[in-house]
């Protein structure tokens, strides 16, 4: 049978090439089947994420932001994304959400969650500020401040070439220049950025950013799930059996004149707490408030029931409050939230679960990101100023809202599918990174210098490994070094953590980096000094910062680098030939 098929595929020229061609069209369905499964792999394939945020604190607005993530990714790829997170207390999130975490201020754990993932994810809420000092001293080291921290953290990821996506942050108060230099590398690093108002735009705009503009979407917490208790649906009830108004109130502590080390009370609780008594009058209402944080450990800051109890008995009306007495996680608070008439409403997330969950809010704006959000929303009419407000000027606010309660209501609910829709295009930018592979060959370079930080902050690791890093990591920016864009890459590399090197040839690369840039003389000059107090080769320190001194005019000084040039031993001859061209003057007798 075999042969009769052979001998037709002969007889007809176009069965003969189809027989001849046999062997290529074997390799090219093998070819499309490795393709097809290598396609199918990456879909199915477990999908690395590292999630960084200010977990861990017992915050519930930051909580909100994990707690909706993990949601969405859940309905969106069940089983197949394995998550870590960064915490306060690792062990604690870990129990809470199910997921592994890691200390953000331990930076060699850090480096190893960023080198093995698919994407890594900035979330942290606020996280681009400087209530606190922005402090460079412990930047990419184990004690950096938060604020600091989310700041490096797409530096880290252009080193490992790991894709970041900054997701729904919030970016205020920034006043120093170095705070604003390290914001704009950050957004500029990163690949894609999504901010949650914008304020937020505006204060990255302030920066210096010319490029790599975020997009202005929704904090995650907008999507926060809600969880049916028995303890709000118990104070619901009372609430109507005594024919109540239900208002929930969210509180802070915040100390205009000194909140770093705030005083036993705020300027503003005696005028609140005369108005929320004219308001219970007035509306015959009762108060259900809500902390979004209560951990005694953190002081008044981090615990907002003391405040919550001077307002209510200054006020008088503690026959018509409850203070919430049940777990603060972020589910069962928007569900106490969302059975509210109205919310009085402090905290940043008190305002985005309020408005998320269709209740209307009348905001005590403590910070500019609540007045941004409500202005975002159209309702900057209902916010009160904290810092400026008085006595009042909530009730008036809140008799302003509750005669136009109808249309104010069908504005929120209208309201609450814009903030998902926007939510969920944080989502859907995630999902664009897992479904597609977006991660990078790694560059040598880079690499090295995370293995170097990763060691830095790694000290009971033997010097010998920071030697090996250190030898391989010259090796790797010396050969980088050409071009002045190739310098400006060295540059952008080493820049944020130079201080923290000790290595005096990496230094003196650094040096060059910078003169061969053409973009900073005097710091290159700074770090030639540096380089050569700290051992760097003494020829090519002396040779090149003679260069800088002479093309900048500095003659004098440029001849005593060139002499000290000419009177040390090398193999090479072009640098020394260079001088002689440049100072004739300066013959070899002349220098001994």
């Amino acid at each position: 049978m075999k042969q009769v098929l052979k001998k037709l595929v002969l007889r007809f020229p176009a069965l003969r090439r189809l027989h001849q061609e046999r062997d290529v069209y074997a390799k090219e369905v093998g070819r499309l089947t490795h393709q097809l499964a290598k396609y199918e792999d990456k879909r199915t394939r477990c999908k690395m994420l590292f999630l960084v945020g200010y977990w861990g604190y017992g915050i519930v607005g930051d909580d909100a932001i994990l707690s909706a993530l993990l949601a969405d990714l859940k309905e969106r790829f069940g089983q197949n994304v394995e998550i870590t997170a960064t915490s306060y207390r690792p062990k604690r999130t870990t129990e809470r959400f199910g997921i592994d975490a890691i200390e953000f201020d331990d930076l060699s754990r850090v480096i190893e969650s960023v080198k093995s993932s698919d994407l890594v994810i900035v979330a942290g809420g606020g996280a681009y500020n400087e209530y606190d000092p922005w402090c460079t001293e412990t930047r990419l080291g184990n004690a950096q401040g938060y604020n600091v921290f989310c700041a490096m953290i797409p530096y880290l990821c252009n080193l490992a070439k790991i894709p970041c996506f900054i997701c729904g942050v919030g970016v205020e108060p920034i006043y120093s220049d170095i705070a604003k230099q390290d914001i704009a590398r950050a957004f500029g690093l990163a690949t894609v950025a999504t901010v949650r108002d914008s304020g937020s735009l505006e204060v990255i705009k302030s920066c210096g950013i010319s490029a790599n503009f975020p997009t202005v979407t929704m904090c995650p917490a907008s999507r926060t799930r809600t969880r049916r208790s028995d303890y709000v649906d118990h104070i619901r009830q009372e609430a109507r059996n005594h024919n109540r108004f239900l208002v929930g109130v969210s509180l802070r502590h915040w100390d205009y004149e000194h909140w770093r080390y705030p005083a036993k009370s705020c300027a503003w609780e005696d005028w609140l707490a005369g108005d929320l008594r004219d308001i219970q009058a007035k509306f015959n209402c009762e108060f259900l408030f809500i902390p979004f944080q209560a951990a005694e450990e953190f002081g008044d800051l981090g615990n907002d029931i003391p405040i919550m109890r001077r307002v209510i008995n200054k006020a008088n009306i503690s026959n018509f409050s409850h203070i919430w007495d049940s777990p603060l996680e972020p589910e069962n608070v928007a569900y106490g939230l969302s059975v509210c008439n109205m919310v009085i409403a402090c905290r940043f997330h008190s305002v985005i679960l309020s408005l998320a969950s269709g209740v209307p809010v009348c905001a005590l704006s403590y910070s500019k990101k609540v007045r941004s959000i409500m202005t975002d929303a159209n309702f900057s009419e209902f916010v009160v100023d904290l810092e400026s407000a008085l006595r009042g000027s909530l009730t008036e606010t809140v008799i302003k809202l509750l005669n136009r309660l109808p249309d104010v209501s069908a504005k929120v609910r209208s309201y609450r599918k814009v903030m998902r829709d926007k939510g969920l295009k944080n989502i859907e930018i995630i999902a664009s990174f897992l479904i597609a592979d977006r991660r990078q060959q790694p560059d040598p370079r880079k690499t090295f210098l995370l293995t170097y930080l990763a060691l830095i902050a790694q000290r009971e690791r033997v010097n010998s490994d920071i030697e090996h890093v250190t030898t391989e990591l010259n090796m790797a920016i010396s050969n980088s070094l050409g071009s002045a864009q190739e310098s400006k890459l060295v540059v952008e590399i080493l820049e944020p953590l130079i201080d923290k090197i000790d290595d005096g040839q990496i230094i003196y690369y650094y040096a060059l980096a910078l003169h061969q840039s053409g973009e900073n003389s005097d710091l290159a000059l700074d770090y030639y000094n540096k380089a050569l107090a700290r051992g760097a080769d003494e020829f090519w320190v002396h040779y090149n910062r003679g260069t800088l001194l002479y093309s900048i005019g500095k003659i004098d000084l440029a001849e005593s680098d060139w002499r000290a040039v000419l009177s040390l031993p090398c193999l090479l001859n072009e640098p020394k030939e260079h001088i002689l061209r440049s100072m004739p003057y300066l013959s070899p007798e002349s220098t001994t």
